[in-house]
């Protein structure tokens, strides 16, 4: 499987690219993040984007646009936005990996003040995406 991101060499920026037509979307930085990041606050529209694998810690993903975007998943409940790859799961500022948080959660969520009812839905979301993830691989 071709990387859809990738550093092409040292002096040379990531390339994000389209998962079904493998045409770039933007090429920024040298991280995948910092890719993203200038792509969105210059109005970058990222559908389609291949996005399997990108570890997104700390990414400040406000506004993007990553309709039909492979190997992200991002909702929000009642307190935090949620994002999460196959390289983990960030909810809040909490970045755990995917198993991390199926075994966790409701420990995680009751630390960080939420109801039960906001627990199971976020609970239920990372069982979903977990799923979906596995499927990916």
């Amino acid at each position: 499987m071709e990387k859809t991101y990738s550093r092409r060499r040292r002096d040379m920026a990531y390339q994000i690219k389209r998962w079904d037509n493998g045409k770039v979307i933007h090429e920024h930085g040298k991280t995948v993040k910092e890719c993203l990041e200038h792509g969105i606050k210059n109005g970058v529209i990222f559908n389609h984007a291949s996005l399997n694998g990108a570890s997104l810690n700390r990414a400040s993903l406000n506004g993007a646009s990553l309709n039909h975007a492979s190997g992200i998943y991002f909702s929000k409940f009642d307190m935090h936005i949620a994002y999460a790859t196959s390289a983990g799961i960030l909810i809040g500022c909490k970045w755990h990996s995917v198993n991390h948080w199926l075994k966790n959660y409701k420990e995680i969520g009751r630390n960080s003040e939420y109801s039960e009812i906001q627990i199971e839905m976020y609970g239920a979301w990372i069982k979903i995406v977990a799923e979906n993830l596995k499927r990916q691989l």
